[in-house]
């Protein structure tokens, strides 16, 4: 048996390539993304939180260590301190400019709304508890999680921008 090309179907030029109004050369579209994330995202924005936290503090001990200081208990309250002034400054600019914390933006969502500057330091005081007991503050949900009363806006999944895309 033997394939030749009028046995095959046509193949179009464009079969690659996303059509402008987001579909492809078949008409398949993605489905479009759930507005409000599952409570386990939620939680993993928490924790990416933690993380965040966590990394500062590993990295500003073994910072200490390599500059041929000991590391004692007496240095734990001033890394912990480091990585929450870390955190609250970037958690600042980035609900500012993405609406969304760095915990957040690991987990893939934001707050649907820009956030009103009176809400700036209740929001991240919230997403700082939040991250602190591990995510169960984030239990209620997208719509009812303290981060969302304090901001004032709901959480929703992130959809990267396509800009540029072609």
């Amino acid at each position: 048996m033997s394939l030749s090309p009028s046995d095959d179907a046509p193949v179009p030029a464009n079969w690659d390539r996303l059509r402008d109004d987001g579909t492809d050369a078949e008409g398949w579209s993605p489905p479009p993304p759930a507005s409000a994330p599952p409570r386990l995202t939620l939680v993993a924005a928490a924790w990416g939180d933690l993380v965040a936290l966590i990394a500062v503090i590993t990295v500003s001990l073994v910072a200490v260590l390599v500059a041929g200081h000991p590391v004692t208990a007496a240095a734990l309250p001033w890394t912990c301190a480091l990585a929450v002034a870390w955190w609250l400054a970037s958690g600042c600019v980035l609900l500012v400019v993405r609406r969304a914390t760095p915990g957040m933006i690991m987990a893939g969502v934001a707050l649907r709304s820009p956030l009103d500057p009176r809400r700036l330091p209740w929001t991240l005081l919230v997403a700082l508890l939040t991250a602190v007991s591990g995510g169960l503050l984030a239990l209620p949900g997208a719509r009812l999680s303290p981060i969302a009363l304090s901001s004032g806006s709901e959480i929703e999944v992130a959809v990267p921008d396509a800009g540029g895309m072609e």
